[in-house]
């Protein structure tokens, strides 16, 4: 809050609530184009099957940790998988999810049979985050406020040039 309204130069409390409205749709904006995790958050990965080539590539980096692993008979229970069975490939990009020992466990339901919960986000604390993306955040988070109640579609192309090296590329 502080960093926000010293950047957009806002010197009372009256808006405070506002302004917090502002930085968390201005994150979540930053987050949706980039294709990243700001914050440490938890994510759930779902899948029907396990994908072919003996990988899980983690769509939602910078991957911290994966939580845990789970697969549901049939019948709904859910079976934990062993840690030591797996391990995240760290240090590219997108990041994968590795067995290690056995094979996969074979979900014994055709949909929904395994969920991956993965730990996920660039820390716990603002300044963990890059600097620029940081920016990023505080440049739409001054904008938002500056032009709230106006109605712009276009997205603003200097925070989308901060933001780009950091876009998640898929095919």
């Amino acid at each position: 809050m502080a960093e926000a309204k010293a950047h957009a130069r806002i010197d009372i409390a009256d808006d405070d609530a506002l302004i917090t409205r502002c930085i968390a749709a201005a994150r979540e904006w930053v987050e949706a184009e980039t294709g990243r995790a700001l914050m440490t958050q938890t994510w759930r990965l779902t899948l029907d099957a396990w994908p072919d080539g003996g990988a899980v590539i983690l769509r939602r980096p910078p991957v911290q940790s994966v939580a845990e692993i789970r697969t549901f008979t049939a019948g709904g229970v859910a079976a934990i998988w062993v840690a030591s069975n797996y391990g995240l490939a760290l240090g590219r990009e997108p990041q994968a999810l590795m067995r290690v020992s056995a094979a996969w466990p074979v979900p014994g339901r055709t949909r929904a049979g395994i969920e991956i919960d993965i730990t996920c986000g660039y820390g716990a604390l603002p300044t963990d985050v890059p600097a620029v993306l940081r920016q990023a955040v505080l440049v739409q988070t001054a904008r938002l406020y500056a032009r709230r109640g106006e109605d712009e579609a276009a997205a603003p192309l200097d925070v989308l040039a901060m933001i780009a090296p950091y876009r998640v590329i898929t095919l």
